[in-house]
C-alpha cells in the first residue's frame, strides 16, 4: 500500500516553474520509506508548458513526480529503480495508460541527463 502524506507547496522564489515543499512529509511504499524534507524544490513532471494538454505537470501525477524527483536527486536508489517506482505510482494514481507510458518513456529516455548531472554534484 502506498501512503501519500498531505503535502503543501509554495511557489519557489528560485525558479519560475518550481515549487517548494512547505513541511517535511513521510512517504511509504511497500518496503520503501523516507522523508521528503521541508524546502525540497520540485518542478513536478519537468514537462514544458506547451505539452501540458497531453501530459499535465500537475494533477494526479504530482505526487509520483515529487517522489521521483526526490529519490533521483538524492540517489536513494539506482535510477532504473527510481523510474520503476515512478511508473508504479503513476499506475496507482489511475492516470490513463497512454499518459503514464509516455511519462515513463520520457524519464527512461531523457532522465539520465539530469540524473548524471545531479550525481556529479553530489
Amino acid at each position: 500500500m502506498t501512503i501519500y502524506p498531505i503535502v503543501y507547496f509554495k511557489k519557489s522564489s528560485k525558479k519560475y516553474d518550481c515549487f517548494e515543499v512547505v513541511e517535511d512529509c513521510n512517504f511509504e511504499h511497500e518496503n520503501i520509506s523516507f522523508i521528503v524534507p521541508k524546502g525540497f524544490i520540485t518542478d513536478f513532471s519537468s514537462v514544458p508548458q506547451v505539452f501540458w494538454s497531453l501530459i499535465p505537470a500537475h494533477c494526479n501525477a504530482s505526487m509520483p513526480s515529487v517522489i521521483h524527483d526526490y529519490i533521483c536527486q538524492f540517489a536513494v536508489l539506482p535510477r532504473y529503480q527510481c523510474d520503476a517506482i515512478f511508473l508504479k505510482l503513476l499506475k496507482l494514481e489511475k492516470i490513463a495508460s497512454w499518459q503514464y507510458n509516455l511519462m515513463y518513456a520520457y524519464v527512461r529516455i531523457f532522465g539520465w541527463i539530469t540524473y548524471n548531472k545531479i550525481q556529479q554534484l553530489n
